[in-house]
């Protein structure tokens, strides 16, 4: 009987089938659907192409016909570290406009530090440097002279949340808990309501004031002076930032802010395994104000002037703004200066949240104390479906000095990374650039242009009607597979695409030679590059010709017509 029962459906299920295909579908095509689908791939190929041949030939021309550039003084007033992810090239810019002796450079926002870091009292770390790569050191928070007392709090913090929660997710209380303990609840309801205050927990301050937090720090004690240099060494080294240092230099990582959202390791930075990069600047910071490091670096062939400061901070991409970590007494001199230079943060904060708002729903026409508003309300909204647009239109990642596009608008849409072939005759930078950062850019792009030009497949669908389960990830409404990729909120707007899916073109101020060699080399990278996964682009650094790689060679890009 139960046998039957299933041919029954079965029996019903194909007849549906049959039904549909007579009447939506038209026969003759379905003779040679091979060739239907083939000439379908075929068209969208060419559409694809031309879209990426336009953008990759105004990347060019901008490049090539640059105007208004600002001259950067011998030795700056401040260098300032970012990560290349693409929101960093808005603010860069702005920092940039706003005084020609600050110099900005791009490196992934890990700085090269392949650590993990363990929050205060936390039984396991975060992993703050690429998958690609194995953290090689813990670093662990502590709190000098209050490590014990903030032990204490946070450990009273976490056993309340999790009582309060063992009682909530009892059998018997489903009615009880609401009818005895709700109205506790008026006070919270009422600040989350009006976006003042988050509802989630902030798991790694646990209970914590912003004046508690700030009595933190990261432990480097239990790192030896040997793995401090070589760190401090390769990180300077693979930026680029080995003399003419500035009396400030800044190393900013990135980190989003929002509430109740399940997705917002993407916004954070990729560098540091979807995490807030603060920690890793922090720690570089601290290396190099180290006099023991210093010593050591200089017998490397590295001299920091004694009157250089190392300052970490982070890049709040929500808010578009940035955050200096003062734990430290400073010299006045030194104080009036970073007093100076804040104002001109601000100033590039407020540049920056006015571009941004041209392309975030009701923010068009606000003035600079409305945009503050509205994006404080988007960091602590509960109910925010966009808090920022991430990566959102990335297409391109330009590796080269920063002398090519110093000052130029690329609209928030290029990953920037420093590089300097003349400083390169061994090929070795290059090949981390290409090995590591290329092809976590390229994962980037491709999730971004998968879940829009299949959202059904590969992306998470609409984050309204998305629920998390087992806190391991989230199905659309009440029953579904486990979703991956982005919601429909991150690569579109009122049912229109938003990101433009296109495949990075990776443009890369090095001779055509010296990349293939890091191709032939590298079979991830030469699977990447002669699938046409990505475009790789040359920029010639002696005659500045642009090449693009072709069936395994190299063509001036004028003869790209279709490539």
């Amino acid at each position: 009987k139960k046998i039957g029962g299933l041919i029954d459906i079965l029996a019903v299920r194909m007849a549906y089938d049959i039904s549909l295909i007579n009447d939506n579908l038209d026969l003759k095509a379905l003779s040679s659907p091979s060739q239907t689908i083939y000439k379908d791939i075929e068209f969208s190929s060419i559409w694809l192409k031309a879209a990426e041949q336009s953008y990759r030939r105004n990347i060019e021309d901008l490049i090539k016909n640059k105007s208004g550039h600002k001259k950067l003084s011998h030795r700056p007033r401040a260098q300032m570290v970012f990560c290349i992810d693409v929101r960093s090239e808005v603010i860069r810019r702005h920092l940039e406009n706003s005084s020609p002796e600050i110099q900005t450079l791009g490196f992934a926002g890990f700085f090269g530090l392949p650590i993990s870091v363990k929050g205060l009292g936390h039984k396991q770390s975060d992993q703050n440097c690429p998958v690609l790569l194995n953290s090689s050191f813990e670093v662990s928070e502590t709190a000098d002279g209050h490590k014990n007392d903030l032990l204490i709090k946070k450990k009273d913090f976490a056993e309340n949340k999790y009582l309060t929660k063992t009682i909530q997710s009892a059998p018997n209380s489903g009615f009880s808990f609401a009818e005895t303990l709700g109205f506790s609840y008026i006070a919270q309801l009422l600040r989350a309501g009006l976006a003042t205050r988050k509802p989630n927990t902030e798991l790694s301050t646990l209970g914590l004031t912003p004046k508690e937090q700030k009595l933190i720090r990261l432990e480097t004690s239990t790192l030896s002076l040997e793995n401090k240099t070589s760190m401090a060494k390769s990180a300077l080294k693979n930026m680029g930032l080995t003399q003419d240092f500035a009396k400030l230099v800044f190393f900013f990582g990135h980190g989003s802010e929002s509430a109740n959202n399940p997705y917002s390791s993407a916004l954070d930075c990729g560098a540091c395994a979807g995490h807030n990069g603060r920690g890793n600047s922090e720690l570089l910071a601290t290396l190099l104000n180290e006099s023991e490091v210093r010593l050591s670096l200089k017998e490397e062939g590295i001299i920091i002037p004694e009157s250089t400061l190392f300052i970490s901070g982070w890049h709040n991409t929500t808010k578009d703004i940035l955050i200096i970590d003062e734990n430290r007494e400073l010299k006045s001199e030194i104080k009036n200066e970073l007093e100076n230079l804040k104002q001109l943060f601000i100033k590039a904060s407020d540049q920056s949240k006015k571009e941004r708002a041209q392309k975030l729903s009701s923010c068009q026409n606000l003035n600079d104390h409305q945009l503050n508003h509205e994006y404080n309300i988007r960091a602590n909204d509960w109910s925010e479906i966009r808090p920022e647009w991430g990566l959102a239109r990335n297409a391109a990642f330009i590796v080269g000095s920063r002398d090519l596009t110093r000052c130029i608008d690329l609209d928030g849409r290029t990953f920037l990374h420093d590089y300097d072939a003349k400083e390169d005759r061994d090929l070795s930078k290059l090949e981390l650039i290409m090995t590591a950062p290329m092809i976590v850019t390229n994962w980037i792009n491709m999730q971004y242009y998968a879940s829009t030009i299949d959202p059904v497949k590969f992306g998470a669908g609409n984050k309204v009607l998305n629920n998390v389960v087992g806190g391991i990830g989230c199905i659309q409404g009440n029953t579904s597979d486990l979703l991956g990729g982005l919601t429909e909120q991150s690569v579109l707007y009122k049912g229109d695409y938003y990101h433009e899916p296109l495949r990075l073109q990776v443009f890369i101020q090095a001779h055509p030679s010296s990349i293939q060699t890091i191709i032939d080399k590298h079979q991830v990278v030469k699977d990447l590059v002669e699938n046409e996964w990505l475009m790789v682009i040359s920029m010639d650094p002696d005659t500045s010709e642009f090449k693009i790689h072709h069936k395994k060679s190299w063509i001036s890009t004028k003869e790209d017509l279709w490539n």
